[in-house]
């Protein structure tokens, strides 16, 4: 005799698993960082509930900006101590705020120069910005790069070295495009949408005021 099979219904609506004290984030953090679901740049080397910490602070960053636990780990990253979003981070958070009239950002030559720019404007209150940042100023900051190769530290003999001709990985040299969209973005939704992002930083920001800090 066949046991009895429950048939299975289709449709429904799929929610996501939103922690309501910091116990479930605590416990939620601690499933993640057991999964291996843990982005690296976030946990770096800590383990146990080191890790699951790291995991937690940036459930709960993500949660006072609206988002959801897997989609906080998706955006941020710990720069010295700190929550950062990524790039596209900062611009999902705004977009998803329901605070936006419109929000375009991109790159163009102008006068043989590279020009990133952000124009945007808030749905309740009208205000408009935008804002451009230019190859000009990102060479001024020390941001911009065209080398090709560069002296960086490898792993040799189980022990790290530093080795001239190495591929310049950097940002500013493999997407220079997106880099200097990003960085007028920044400036032109943090003063927009002050209250939206609560004084986070983007990941390449964040980085560059950390290593100004320990010149």
């Amino acid at each position: 005799m066949n046991a009895h099979v429950p048939a299975l219904a289709g449709g429904g609506q799929v929610m996501a698993i939103v922690p309501q004290t910091f116990e479930e984030t605590f416990r939620m953090a601690r499933t993640v960082v057991a999964s291996g679901l843990a982005p690296a740049a976030l946990i770096g080397k800590k383990t146990g509930d080191d890790a699951a910490s790291a995991v937690a602070v940036c459930i709960m960053s993500g949660a006072e900006l609206g988002l959801k636990p897997m989609v906080s780990l998706r955006s941020f990253t710990v720069i010295n101590g700190k929550p950062a979003l990524y790039g596209d981070g900062l611009i999902n958070v705004v977009r998803q705020s329901g605070k936006v009239a419109f929000l375009k950002t991109g790159h163009e030559m102008r006068g043989g120069q590279l020009i990133g720019y952000c124009h945007a404007k808030r749905l309740d209150t009208g205000e408009e910005s935008r804002v451009e940042f230019s190859q000009a100023e990102a060479v001024r900051a020390g941001l911009w790069d065209t080398r090709a190769t560069v002296r960086k530290q490898v792993w040799e003999n189980n022990q790290k070295v530093w080795k001239d001709g190495q591929p310049n990985d950097a940002p500013w040299y493999k997407f220079p495009q997106r880099m200097i969209a990003w960085r007028a973005a920044g400036y032109c939704l943090r003063e927009l949408f002050g209250d939206v992002l609560g004084g986070i930083r983007d990941e390449f920001e964040a980085r560059e005021i950390t290593d100004a800090d320990e010149m």
